[in-house]
């Protein structure tokens, strides 16, 4: 090995020792994000209705109210999905 390559070499061990032995402190900073849920997915998809006063109406708030709650559902599934969406970007 020549002159200059170890004293090279020896330059650069003792500049990675100088590396380990400082007392520098890292202060890292958390900051937090709040990150909204859209209105999108804030939006009331549809509304009870009523049983009225005869069975034709019975029937027909049955079938109304049984399609809400699917509605409210499917609204519950997007926003467990986006949650998880800003999770995998943002951490917990």
């Amino acid at each position: 090995m020549s002159t200059n390559k170890a004293m090279l070499l020896a330059l650069m061990l003792s500049f990675l020792s100088l590396l380990g032995c400082s007392s520098k402190t890292v202060v890292t900073e958390v900051k937090e994000v709040n990150v909204p849920i859209p209105k999108s997915l804030l939006v009331d998809p549809c509304e009870p209705k009523g049983a009225g006063y005869t069975l034709r109406s019975l029937a027909s708030g049955y079938v109304s109210n049984t399609s809400c709650i699917g509605q409210y559902r499917l609204l519950l599934i997007k926003q467990r999905k986006y949650n998880e969406e800003v999770i995998k970007v943002y951490g917990n």
